[in-house]
């Protein structure tokens, strides 16, 4: 538990409000960074990919592959 002592206090604000399946996930530190960077990616935006899938166009030569 000495690395929740580094990293801030607005990332142990964060830690403290995870929500752990069992108390043993709790005491398991690895698994910290990765529920971290969960958290922390950004959200996927679904309409602009939709729209930039759809306003795309096939170049002479394109496969549909490629």
């Amino acid at each position: 538990m000495i690395r929740l002592t580094v990293i801030g206090d607005e990332a142990f604000d964060v830690y403290n409000a995870f929500s752990w399946e069992s108390d043993e996930e709790k005491v398991k530190i690895d698994e910290v960074p990765e529920y971290l960077e969960k958290l922390c990616e950004p959200p996927k935006n679904t309409i602009y990919g939709r729209y930039l899938f759809l306003s795309s166009s096939q170049e002479k030569g394109l496969s549909i592959d490629e």
